[in-house]
Order: C-alpha cells, then sequence, then structure tokens
C-alpha cells in the first residue's frame, strides 16, 4: 500500500512540473518509417498507438459524433486501479504522451484507421499509392506474433503501463507481447498480453464485453492496396 501511494506522490509531482500535450504536427514519411512487413502486403505499425497519435486525432474531429471517440478516463478510477492522478493526467499530459492510448471504444479506433487511411491517400508525397489502414484480424495478428520470439520478451515484471517503445521484441517491433492488449477487427477481442494480466502466450486471446479498459489499446496494421 505505501508503495503505491508513493508511486502516486510521484506521479501526481511529476505531472504538476510540465504543462498539457498539444497534438503535434502529422509527419507522414515519420510514420511509414515505423511501417514493418508481415508478409507481401501487409504491413504493422512498430509500436502500439499513442497518447498523442490519437489525440491529434481527436483534434482533427468535428461534429456531435466527437464524444462516442473521446477517452473514458473514469475507468482509472475503478477500484482495482483507483489512480486519480491517471484519470486526470493520463491521455494529456505530455510526460505521457508517448503511452498508449487506452480506454476508448473499438468504434474509436475504427474512426482512428479511417481517417488515417485518409490522410494517408491524400498525402501528395507518400510511398504506396493506396492503403488502408485498419485493425488486423486475430489471424493476422498472429501473423505479426509468430516474428516475435515469445521465450525471449517476458519482460514486463510489473504491473504499471509503459511507453510504447519500453519493450523491444525481434522484428524491429515493441510491446507486441507487453504493456497493453491489442484490439482486433472484431469487437470486443484483443490478443496479447498486458500490465494487469501479465504474458502468458496460452491466454493471449482475451475477450471482453466493457466498452472500454485500461489495458487494451491497439496496434494498426497497413494493407498495401496499390503500390
Amino acid at each position: 500500500m505505501k508503495t503505491k501511494q508513493l508511486a502516486l506522490l510521484t506521479i501526481t509531482v511529476f505531472l504538476t512540473c510540465h504543462g498539457f500535450c498539444q497534438p503535434s504536427v502529422l509527419s507522414l514519411k515519420e510514420i511509414e518509417k515505423n511501417f514493418v512487413k508481415v508478409n507481401d502486403n501487409l504491413f504493422a505499425y512498430k509500436y502500439e498507438t499513442s497518447n498523442e497519435f490519437y489525440n491529434l486525432f481527436l483534434s482533427k474531429q468535428t461534429g456531435s459524433d466527437i464524444n462516442l471517440l473521446k477517452v473514458d478516463s473514469a475507468n482509472w478510477r475503478l477500484l482495482k486501479y483507483s489512480n486519480e492522478p491517471y484519470a486526470q493526467y493520463y491521455h494529456l499530459h505530455p510526460a505521457l504522451s508517448n503511452y498508449p492510448v487506452v480506454n476508448i471504444s473499438y468504434e474509436a479506433a475504427v474512426e482512428f484507421c479511417k481517417w488515417l487511411t485518409e490522410y494517408y491517400n491524400n498525402y501528395p508525397d507518400r510511398k504506396y499509392k493506396k492503403v488502408e489502414i485498419r485493425l488486423p484480424s486475430s489471424e493476422e495478428w498472429d501473423m505479426l506474433l509468430s516474428k516475435i520470439e515469445t521465450k525471449a520478451n517476458k519482460k514486463q515484471t510489473d504491473n504499471n503501463v509503459r511507453p510504447v517503445d519500453k519493450y523491444k521484441n525481434t522484428g524491429s517491433f515493441f510491446n507486441v507481447l507487453e504493456n497493453v492488449k491489442e484490439m482486433t477487427n472484431t469487437k470486443g477481442h484483443a490478443k496479447g498480453g498486458d500490465f494487469e494480466n501479465g504474458i502468458n502466450p496460452s491466454d493471449f486471446d482475451y475477450k471482453y464485453k466493457e466498452a472500454s479498459l485500461p489495458f487494451v489499446g491497439f496496434r494498426f496494421f497497413i494493407s498495401i492496396m496499390e503500390e
């Protein structure tokens, strides 16, 4: 209990020393550098989608549906977490901008992918003529997993969410096994390990009924439609 209280105090003090996060300019060239091949026409993003990336998406949205896209930070107040600093700061503070976006709905992740697809396909200096950015199927995520040495990557030994580039996996990827579970294109189905439930390959298929959870985020995949 004392350890948890000290951690919360440290977070609170640390966060109050900084200003709040402002979305950065989207650089397609930087994003393309993080496309990692899964097979001939399928790539996966090197990292989990970050708070900063998702906040940039939110900053571009208008209309009545924007409330469906927002983060449900109240999940951090659930009894098992009781993390008021995260409830207030996790998704907005620059100190946590490189942490994975969590507590968003399946629908919100799908809309993010649609937005990024449109942005990419209209960018004049892009590498590929046409792509589709989306959530992976369960089978596609397993293809990504096959590139990771699971025996050598049981690294996360604490119960805290970490930055998207914290745990280096084989095949140029980060946090495939660790940090947060990753949504698939089936609503209520996520894959991988996470800070809450640990890293157990026999339990990588996770089904849930909640709209959003603190240990579920997403990694987008990229299908090359036209080169």
